[in-house]
């Protein structure tokens, strides 16, 4: 757990790491300005970057998505798909940005059903990004919570590192870069060097300590 906030002290959180990431990479592949995004679960404070970056933003969401303008007022073309992700429509997208998102969608915490499949679910989230963008070939910045093993408690789930990689190579999408985010991290003792750079973007996972409650924020880069 993170310490309590203090007002004489800031840090940029996991999901403004994840973000800071993926603008970092997108832009590889041509001039943001230019590009469609689809956001899968993106907080709304990146959610109002990414207006005023992108040409246009496809979001995708279970919550009721409320906006301080109308879509007329909007930087950007702003498409609201408030619907249970794996009935999405194809869509023409040129990257995809998705936060903390995919580990959820066997949960029922956001209005999620409960499925035969489990935990498997999640897992299935690149197969359905692949029919969504087609054949084409489209970035991918994604993070979700997880570690060695997957584990599922409390209606909480966290991941497998090299499954959810297989599952996205199966898909089509290859494995460019990753990293994991200890500062935000389930089960493992809040420590102060946790802030350091070396554990906000790091190429270890945490020892393993048997216990099916801890994982650390994992961002994936793929195309």
């Amino acid at each position: 757990m993170l310490p309590p906030t203090d007002h004489k002290f800031e840090f940029i959180n996991a999901y403004g790491n994840t973000s800071a990431f993926a603008l970092q990479v997108l832009r590889r592949h041509g001039a943001l300005e230019k590009m469609s995004l689809l956001s899968v679960g993106s907080l709304m404070s990146h959610l109002a970057d990414y207006l005023a970056i992108f040409r246009e933003v496809h979001h995708a969401t279970l919550v009721k998505t409320c906006l301080p303008f109308t879509p007329e007022q909007s930087p950007a073309k702003f498409v609201l798909h408030q619907q249970d992700f794996f009935t999405l429509p194809s869509l023409d997208v040129d990257c995809i940005i998705s936060h903390a998102a995919f580990h959820c969608f066997n949960d029922t915490r956001y209005g999620n059903e409960h499925s035969a499949e489990g935990i498997q679910k999640p897992y299935r989230a690149a197969a359905k990004l692949r029919q969504i963008v087609g054949e084409k070939r489209v970035p991918a910045v994604v993070s979700i919570a997880v570690n060695r093993d997957e584990g599922s408690f409390d209606n909480n789930t966290h991941l497998s590192h090299d499954k959810f990689i297989a599952a996205f190579e199966k898909a089509g999408f290859g494995l460019r870069d990753y990293f994991f985010d200890y500062l935000h991290a389930g089960g493992i003792p809040h420590q102060d060097e946790h802030f350091n750079v070396e554990y906000r973007r790091s190429r270890q996972l945490p020892e393993s300590s048997g216990s099916p409650k801890d994982w650390v924020v994992g961002n994936y880069y793929f195309c």
